[in-house]
């Protein structure tokens, strides 16, 4: 094996190793300005109390992929994803969702900041913190491979692919990277140039047709949703062509799952604008 290859490797085990990463910044700050469109203006009002006055929500939206890693901050690591194998149902079970050092799960950790930010007796530095923890992990919660994995992988952390796919220019692209953040980053800066413009194209094209179901208390529901998703993104897989167990991902795969990517960066953008709107309009 190269040396190249071996720094992509090392790599690719230090982030499983520090856990699950996120949508990256621009798959957040997509769902983040949807959602943002969408609020009343009483719910404007009281996120501008909490946050600031002018602070977007995009901003804001992947202050808890750096909070994980401060001082303080590692008792949330796990907050971000729940490992469920793709063989498996897909709710969230106690054992998945087992308290240890670094968190829980998503499925409680989001119900817990969607319940703090709803404490009107809460301090205002809580009820801050429960609002940038429930626009990013409403955000994760519909990241397929935060809900997801294959044989232990972490969620695809621990599988190296080889994207060789195209940008959104036409030209090809060749990136040795895990295929948790092949959906993390690479699928949607393959799409778009602008993040802006992703926002744009997916409110006119893919937002009309949804309506998804935004209770507070189904949040276990979006989990099982996210894991359906998941197995897709497993399933849509090309095997591997010469016995090795690094995958050639083309853009067949990138063309074949961008409906799915379209449609869960939108599904996060809609209920986190109702679960914001159900909040904090009062």
């Amino acid at each position: 094996m190269g040396t190249f290859k071996l720094t992509v490797v090392a790599l690719i085990s230090m982030s499983w190793a520090n856990g699950a990463l996120a949508w990256g910044p621009d798959g957040h700050s997509i769902v983040a300005e949807l959602a943002q469109r969408r609020l009343t203006p009483k719910a404007q009002s009281s996120i501008a109390a909490l946050l600031g006055s002018g602070v977007s929500l995009a901003s804001i939206s992947s202050w808890a992929d750096d909070y994980k890693f401060v001082f303080g901050g590692e008792k949330t690591r796990r907050w971000h994803f729940v490992d469920i194998d793709i063989a498996q149902d897909g709710g969230g079970t106690p054992a998945n969702c087992e308290k240890q050092a670094e968190g829980d799960c998503i499925t409680a950790a989001l119900t817990r900041e969607v319940n703090v930010l709803t404490d009107a007796s809460a301090s205002m530095s809580a009820r801050e913190s429960a609002l940038k923890f429930v626009v990013h992990l409403i955000g994760d919660i519909h990241q397929p491979l935060h809900c997801a994995e294959r044989n232990n992988d972490g969620g695809g952390n621990g599988l190296a692919v080889t994207f060789q796919g195209k940008g959104p220019d036409g030209k090809p692209l060749n990136d040795e990277i895990s295929f948790h953040k092949l959906w993390d980053e690479t699928l949607i800066e393959a799409h778009t140039f602008s993040w802006g413009a992703y926002a744009d194209e997916l409110e006119t094209s893919v937002m009309p047709g949804l309506s998804p179901d935004t209770r507070l208390d189904h949040i276990s529901n979006w989990t099982e949703e996210c894991h359906k998703a998941g197995q897709q993104a497993y399933a849509l897989l090309p095997t591997p062509v010469d016995g090795s167990s690094r995958l050639v991902i083309d853009q067949t795969y990138q063309q074949r799952v961008q409906p799915l990517l379209d449609r869960e960066l939108t599904l996060a953008a809609l209920r986190l604008a109702a679960v914001l709107n159900q909040i904090l309009d009062r």
